[in-house]
């Protein structure tokens, strides 16, 4: 998301993370409504599931730009942790005055949350940070084998990379061990996007062949559509459609992933388009900032302004989400005018 190239730009990419920030919006965007639960919506199930390739997008990008990490060891962690260190703090601290100001958190709460902060995120949405800075600590590994690598033997990790994207599936017939007590545990994770990523970015598909269009389009369909559509409408014992409808870890979710990289990557005449550059950067630059303020204009801003009901449900989450988008861009880009806004906005 915070990524930016020394050498040219590449605008796709630029695109790419702006759409990745608007399905991270809509996905949050449903007022909750006790009585009518979300989950009893098929609109919002199927806006949950089509939303969900935006943290894949995220890393996917984040591998394009960085990898191979050809700086010095210490010079790349100064850069990049200075633009994600010191966001994290200071947007932890923000959330967690915003719970004591709303009552959600006492003096107790606030002191465990506080010593909760090294190790996981004290607002939901943070937890995005987290694993960005673990995927940010191994890059420098990976890159030396990156660089050296070819085509074949990035495929080579990427397919068993894939295979375990594949056990959500698989364990409806097959009872396979969680986390890292199984023979390919060592290639799960969403190291898996980064290096997916820089796969695309340099072995890029081309959908001016009739092929490759075909093969784009047979592979989605069946991956995100009929393969989670069998899944839900039959009848497995113990097993349940959440865990392959809403993982990011899923092979229906990289396969919408790798459909929306592609697709963007291929509108080389829209990127010509120097308004829509223009545009595309300037929200990609602030889509980090976006990212972590939206949830608090959403949720404590927008939500108490919209009478729940009053509008057709899709139209509430257009308008809730737009609304979100916007005022965060205008908070974000206020906030970029200071001297040090790297420290908070990346």
């Amino acid at each position: 998301m915070i990524e930016k190239e020394k050498t040219q730009r590449v605008y796709w990419l630029d695109t790419i993370r702006v759409i990745a920030c608007l399905m991270v919006v809509f996905m949050h965007a449903p007022v909750p409504d006790k009585e009518n639960p979300l989950t009893s919506s098929y609109l919002l199930g199927a806006l949950s599931y089509l939303t969900f390739p935006c943290i894949g997008l995220f890393f996917m990008v984040s591998g394009a730009l960085i990898l191979p990490v050809k700086m010095h060891l210490n010079e790349f962690l100064k850069k990049r942790f200075s633009r994600i260190l010191f966001p994290t703090i200071i947007w932890s601290l923000f959330y967690i005055t915003v719970k004591y100001l709303y009552n959600e958190a006492d003096v107790a709460g606030v002191a465990k949350l506080i010593l909760q902060m090294p190790f996981s995120a004290v607002e939901g949405v943070l937890w995005f940070m987290y694993t960005l800075t673990g995927l940010y600590l191994f890059a420098p590994v990976i890159s030396k084998w990156i660089e050296s690598a070819n085509k074949r033997e990035i495929e080579y990790l990427l397919i068993l990379w894939l295979v375990v994207m594949c056990f959500p599936y698989i364990r409806a017939f097959i009872n396979i061990s969680e986390g890292d007590y199984n023979i390919l545990s060592t290639f799960s994770g969403f190291l898996g996007y980064m290096v997916l990523g820089y796969y695309l970015k340099k072995y890029p598909v081309n959908l001016s062949s009739m092929f490759n269009k075909i093969k784009a389009a047979v592979c989605f369909f069946g991956f995100s559509v009929v393969l989670p559509a069998i899944f839900y409408i039959g009848q497995f014992t113990d097993f349940d459609p959440g865990t392959v409808l809403y993982n990011y870890l899923s092979i229906s979710i990289v396969s919408m992933c790798v459909f929306w990289f592609i697709l963007i990557q291929n509108l080389t005449r829209l990127h010509t388009v120097v308004l829509f550059t223009k545009v595309m950067k300037e929200l990609s630059s602030m889509s980090f900032g976006i990212y972590l303020v939206h949830i608090f204009v959403m949720r404590r801003l927008i939500w108490n302004w919209i009478p729940v009901g009053a509008l057709p449900l899709w139209l509430e989450i257009v308008v809730v989400a737009m609304l979100t988008f916007f005022l965060s861009y205008l908070v974000v880009k206020i906030i970029s005018r200071f001297r040090f806004s790297k420290y908070i906005i990346g």
